[in-house]
């Protein structure tokens, strides 16, 4: 995507620019040391920024959010580049190391954790009401159960905060 521009500064923040009109998109951080090196993935989908904390940092450039943070060099990022694909993204560090990082199941874990958060956010209030009704793990699990209208991934979600419930209920007696 040659629309964007980025750049990292020794401030640790990462700056994000609109080619044509020369734009501010955004800001972020990058840690509090020097940021060495940016590169936007072949789609323009993310931002990988790596520097002097040893870290790797990739972002959503839609939303700006930060999907995840690399660990693993023994020194300063020297450099970042994707593949063709988008799938990995090499780094070389000053210590001596060049890495492979597989970024799809990164993105995958990511998705699967929003999903996640999205059906505590819809069903956590309808397992509380349950339980005020009902007072019963097994009855509630049973209601949750035959709901037809709730996903699979709802009904597992429903489960651990019927679980999470009823062990703390019986803490609490």
């Amino acid at each position: 995507d040659s629309t964007k521009l980025a750049a990292g500064f020794t401030d640790g923040r990462v700056m994000m620019w609109q080619v044509e009109t020369g734009d501010v998109i955004c800001e972020l951080k990058s840690g509090e040391e020097p940021c060495y090196s940016v590169a936007f993935s072949p789609d323009g989908k993310r931002l990988a920024a790596g520097g002097a904390d040893k870290v790797i940092r990739l972002w959503d450039t839609a939303t700006f959010d930060m999907v995840a943070a690399l660990p693993g060099h023994g020194a300063f990022v020297w450099s970042l580049v994707w593949d063709a694909t988008g799938e990995r993204l090499v780094s070389t560090s000053a210590d001596g190391t060049a890495r492979v990082w597989e970024t799809s199941p990164l993105r995958t874990r990511v998705e699967a954790g929003k999903a996640r958060d999205a059906a505590v956010t819809k069903i956590g209030p309808v397992v509380e009401r349950h339980f005020e009704e009902l007072r019963d793990a097994e009855r509630v699990i049973g209601v949750i159960d035959a709901d037809a209208l709730l996903t699979d991934l709802e009904r597992r979600v429903a489960r651990q905060l019927i679980l999470a419930r009823g062990l703390r209920d019986e803490v609490t007696q």
